[in-house]
């Protein structure tokens, strides 16, 4: 399934497998941190940015990325220097590939991004694969493209004068009418804190949901597919917000405006219960009044609410996804879960202030999201068990 020898390669006669052709791209500046995961992934080539005195510009580099793929790739990989993975990444990637042999496959969701919070969703409801949001962008740390489309969007970005490759990205495959599909969980993790391409004021940037263990090669090969998703809480800034996936593009709503256009259906009973509005009860524990005391009263309910919905909708998603469950599922899902949950606190604080919270504060926000994550799961349980 896995062949990087450039000298040659041809599909895999017994599988049917993708064959995959993998580089990793990067800046002069960061040319032996490529070079070792390179050696670390078995990656068969680093991409240095053509124009490293120029202004900063991930597109510039991965144009020639992309441009680069050999004749006898089905699929084309293209990694970004600044991720850890499992040294076994390479064969995710083919494996996924033959999964989804037409589709943009990407292998990372940033922690506060749209994407993100539809790849956490999809976790929480045990989907192995959800298709992207149409309007957001595309996270380029590790994506795979069918070897034409690879060099379709080499071809198709070198008209364009912004410095982002993965809003780029998702131009392009929009316009070339090609499914971008999410792994779930992300084999890949984004590290370090640092940007050489202007977004150091993103902050500390995690995946919504990062599992570093072989057996995902399993999920991703075996698990089911999402694709599409009615609902999708959203917690950014602070406030709580609804996703619509529609036709064309995305509808966000503030939870409140949501749930008076009905859109919450019965997951909204408790929430506009009570006149004084959502927040923890004085007998919610100790770790909602650290997020209280450290976060104040108006994000803090935000993250209430949308803990509450994120479970909610998870297990209705569940209930109508009909997740397959094979040894490798039964043995990852509490793991899987648990981590997709537990970044929804962190990723909801300002980027520019993450690395200033203190540990014990880190640890209140991810008990506090997992176990409200928890109570919207199981009253939506309660919910379906009554048949309302």
């Amino acid at each position: 399934m896995l062949l990087p020898d450039r000298n040659g390669a041809e599909r895999d006669r017994h599988t049917g497998g993708a064959v995959l052709s993998s580089v990793v791209m990067t800046h002069p500046s960061r040319g032996a941190l490529a070079a070792e995961l390179a050696r670390t992934l078995a990656v068969t080539g680093v991409v240095l940015d053509p124009d490293p005195d120029g202004p900063p510009s991930p597109l510039r580099t991965a144009i020639r990325a992309w441009a680069g793929v050999p004749d006898w790739a089905t699929h084309h990989a293209v990694i970004q220097d600044d991720i850890s993975a499992a040294p076994s990444l390479l064969s995710i990637l083919a494996a996924s590939a033959t999964r989804h042999p037409h589709a943009a496959l990407a292998f990372y969701a940033n922690w506060d991004s749209r994407n993100g919070a539809l790849v956490r969703l999809a976790a929480l409801a045990g989907l192995n694969w959800v298709r992207a949001l149409d309007d957001d962008y595309t996270p380029a740390l590790t994506v795979v493209l069918p070897a034409a489309v690879a060099r379709g969007f080499a071809a198709f970005a070198g008209d364009e004068t912004v410095k982002h490759d993965d809003e780029t990205l998702t131009r392009y495959l929009r316009r070339a009418a090609v499914d971008t599909y999410l792994a779930v969980p992300t084999p890949v993790e984004h590290e370090g804190d640092l940007s050489i391409s202007e977004m150091n004021h993103h902050g500390v940037r995690r995946s919504a949901c990062h599992l570093p263990d072989p057996r995902v090669e399993s999920l991703l090969s075996e698990g089911a597919l999402a694709d599409s998703v009615p609902r999708v809480p959203y917690v950014r800034f602070g406030t709580a917000y609804l996703i619509l996936p529609q036709s064309e593009g995305t509808r966000m709503l503030p939870w409140r405006e949501a749930a008076q256009g009905g859109l919450l259906g019965a997951a909204a009973a408790e929430l506009v219960a009570d006149d004084a509005g959502p927040r923890p009860p004085e007998g919610a524990g100790g770790s909602w009044r650290t997020v209280a005391a450290h976060l104040g009263d108006r994000h803090t309910e935000s993250l209430w609410v949308h803990c509450y919905l994120t479970g909610w909708f998870a297990r209705e998603l569940s209930l109508s996804a009909g997740a397959r469950r094979t040894p490798a599922h039964r043995a990852l899902a509490a793991t899987v879960w648990e981590r997709a949950a537990s970044t929804i606190g962190i990723a909801s604080v300002d980027g520019d202030k993450r690395a200033a919270l203190r540990p014990d504060v880190r640890e209140a926000l991810r008990r506090s999201s997992v176990d409200r994550v928890r109570q919207g799961w199981e009253a939506a349980g309660v919910h379906a068990d009554r048949g309302a």
